[in-house]
Parts: C-alpha cells; structure tokens; sequence
C-alpha cells in the first residue's frame, strides 16, 4: 500500500489523515483506507474508482482497527 498525505481531516481531532491506499479486489466499490497517525482512528471510503476519493470524510466512515486489520 502507498502512504501519502491526504487533503482530508480526521473527523475526531480535525488533524490531517493518511491515505494508505486502496484494495485490490475486483468489486464495483474500491475500498480505500484513511489513517489518523495523531488519534489513531482508522476510515474507509468506498469509491467506483482507484483513485483516492477527494469528498470530505464522515463519521460513518470510520472503521475499528482491530476488524480492519483481520480482513488482511
């Protein structure tokens, strides 16, 4: 996975999130992974494409690390 910068904000402590990157399965929604290095909150944002989603992150985007990280 690439980690980059995001021009996103973390809906918890308004401080800038990570893209980590996006699933590789072949599905009509992509799944991409945002971080919170400062909070530790993790989100994910579906999108029909591989490009990383530019619209603002919600609350109901965010994930539980620990159900995140048993999917891989």
């Amino acid at each position: 996975m690439t980690m980059a910068r995001a021009n996103q904000r973390c809906v918890n402590c308004n401080n800038l999130v990570n893209y980590e990157g996006h699933d590789d399965h072949k599905t009509s929604l992509t799944r991409h992974r945002f971080h919170c290095h400062t909070c530790g909150r993790v989100y994910i944002l579906q999108s029909t494409g591989h490009k990383m989603p530019t619209f603002d992150i919600k609350e109901h985007h965010e994930t539980e690390v620990e159900e995140e990280e048993a999917s891989h």
